[in-house]
């Protein structure tokens, strides 16, 4: 009887051992499906390394990248290539942004019932949101340079625009060595956070509206330079007597120098922090740089780090979301680049377009500091530089040390009825912001509002 009871008793726990097994099995299924049937050692998916499945479309249908029996193409147009590199990706998935490696699931068309099958055998089309006719102007509009051009529908996410140079031809991956120092395989918009400079001041506006209820009624004098705690800050040039909306506009240093201290750089990282600028983000599941910011014991290092100096740094996606933010009074729509995946019978997977909303500012300080951009434009960058559009901005030169030429930012949104846009262009060591990045922001929103 004892001998039965024994058995019994291993019986249960074996089936106890192989129940518990199923059910690891299945959580580990439905984590990590997808990505063991994109593994790349799966034949029916790669072949050499190279994702044989999939086509990608760009918002309006124009063929991106597709696959034919001979393998992966691209577009036919070599400024399209060039333009779109980093949202599509290379072959040899060396662009960790891309498409063709972090939508792998959409494009082979996985689920956990059929696996990687389709009825075609080539897998879905996936529809980004963004224009190639809109990132070959925004390329071609650096020039060559180092730097980045984003643009995003603030009420429905999606990124219309998102270019990075430099950039490569995917069709000759030979060009870029493995030991390439220019950056081409980086996406600057999503994996890189840099010096904001003067756009930082919107963040250093926001905490006075907030915390110096008086703030609208000061009156700065900026002689061209104001020492804080034995540390020189210099502006351009001296500004005379200012109001803060006027110092905004004007960017000037001495004033905003002063109002960081008066905050403290405590309260300035709590703004930080609740703006999402220290955070790292995730567009359509691919995750961006996160910023920092430094807690300063010293007056001055407050005062530097309160004009987008010192150790600060934004990632330009950061950055957009909070333009966003503010055009959208408070709240905006979370950015995404997938707009639509149809199956191989061309139906609609009915996931896409999903709008998030996130909100980081109260409305009235959102619409105090739209007020105050848009107030920059009309004292500053000149209406007529920018014609048609409503435009809202905050430019920034910011300096990087070692000789080097300051990144050039320009920021902001545009509030025209049928393009409500969010934008941001940054030149690496490109120069002063309003007259570098400025312009290339007006020739892409001209075009983007042009459509």
């Amino acid at each position: 009887m004892k001998k039965i009871e024994r058995r019994s008793v291993s019986v249960i726990i074996l089936i106890a051992a192989i129940l518990a097994g199923l059910v690891l099995f299945t959580v580990k299924y439905v984590k990590r499906g997808s990505s063991w049937a994109a593994f790349s050692a799966n034949s029916s998916v790669y072949k050499s390394g190279v994702l044989i499945k999939g086509t990608i479309y760009d918002r309006n249908g124009v063929l991106l990248s597709g696959v034919s029996d001979s393998g992966r193409y691209y577009s036919d147009d070599l400024d399209v290539r060039l333009s779109t590199l980093h949202a599509v990706g290379d072959i040899g998935g060396n662009i960790g942004t891309g498409a063709l490696s972090v939508f792998t699931s959409e494009l082979t068309g996985y689920d956990m019932i059929s696996g990687n099958y389709s009825a075609s055998g080539k897998g879905n089309s996936l529809y980004l949101t963004i224009d190639a006719e809109l990132n070959k102007t925004a390329y071609n509009a650096l020039e060559g340079r180092k730097g980045t051009v984003a643009v995003y529908n603030y009420e429905t996410g999606e990124i219309l625009c998102m270019a990075s140079s430099p950039s490569f031809d995917p069709n000759e991956p030979s060009s870029v060595g493995a030991d390439d120092d220019s950056g081409a395989y980086i996406n600057r918009f999503l994996s890189s956070a840099f010096t904001p400079g003067s756009t930082f001041k919107t963040v250093t506006s926001i905490a006075a509206i907030e915390k110096l209820p008086d703030i609208y009624d000061r009156r700065f004098t900026c002689g061209g330079s104001v020492t804080i705690d034995g540390n020189n800050v210099t502006c351009t040039h001296a500004h005379g007597e200012i109001t803060f909306e006027q110092a905004l506009a004007v960017s000037c240093n001495c004033a905003f120098a002063e109002i960081a201290v008066e905050l403290g750089s405590d309260t300035l990282s709590e703004y930080v922090k609740d703006l999402g600028l220290d955070e790292a983000h995730s567009v359509s599941g691919i995750k961006t740089a996160a910023g920092s910011y430094d807690i300063s014991e010293g007056d001055a290092e407050t005062a530097w780090s309160g004009v987008g100096q010192h150790t600060d740094l934004v990632n330009p996606e950061a950055m957009l979301r909070l333009m966003g933010a503010i055009a959208g009074g408070g709240s905006a729509a979370e950015p995404t680049l997938i707009r639509d995946v149809k199956n191989s019978l061309g139906i609609s997977t009915g996931a896409y377009p999903s709008t998030k909303k996130f909100t980081l500012l109260n409305p009235e300080t959102a619409r105090q500091i739209s007020d105050m951009m848009s107030y920059n434009t009309a004292y500053t960058y000149g209406e007529e530089n920018y014609p048609g559009l409503r435009l809202h901005a905050k430019s920034g030169t910011a300096e990087v040390g070692d000789g080097a030429a300051p990144h050039a930012w320009f920021v902001g949104f545009i509030t025209n009825p049928d393009h409500p846009l969010a934008f941001v262009v940054l030149v690496e060591n490109g120069g002063s912001g309003s007259s570098v990045a400025g312009p290339i922001a007006n020739k892409v929103l001209q075009a983007a509002t042009a459509k």
